[in-house]
């Protein structure tokens, strides 16, 4: 599986109730591979997200998993968190998905901790649809 095809899994399974676009941009860099909104006219928060894939996670659990994000993509995400968007890094590995903060991205997070914290793609999907329903993400 390829973190593309990993994106579009976890797409596949978002409510109508979500608007997507899913970005490929080859003329500025950074610029996070999906933004989400409300998709009913209403106003709402919106979310970037950027996908990154493992095939699998280490397998000691002390080790910090941290994804590889260019300076680019970490300048954008923080501005525009710092602008008053959601964002998060949404770490496909295998077939399954942790969702994490900004920060949890950039400072990284245990190997055992991650394994704990892997869902599937619906669960993903459904974290997509509660964060621009609600403001809030959860872990």
């Amino acid at each position: 599986m390829t973190e593309s095809q990993y994106t579009q899994a976890v797409h596949k399974k978002l409510a109508p109730e979500v608007f997507k676009w899913k970005i490929r941009d080859d003329y500025q860099g950074g610029v996070p591979d999906a933004y989400y909104r409300r998709n009913d006219g209403l106003p709402g928060p919106t979310l970037w997200i950027e996908y990154k894939y493992l095939k699998a996670l280490p397998k000691r659990d002390t080790t910090l998993v941290v994804p590889d994000l260019s300076e680019q993509q970490k300048r954008w995400l923080g501005f525009a968190q710092a602008a008053g968007d959601l964002v998060a890094v949404v770490l496909g590995v295998g077939n399954k998905g942790v969702w994490l903060t900004l920060d949890e991205a950039l400072d990284g997070v245990p190997s055992g901790e991650l394994r704990h914290r892997l869902r599937d793609y619906g669960v993903i999907a459904g974290l997509i649809k509660q964060a621009v329903a609600t403001e809030e993400i959860k872990k």
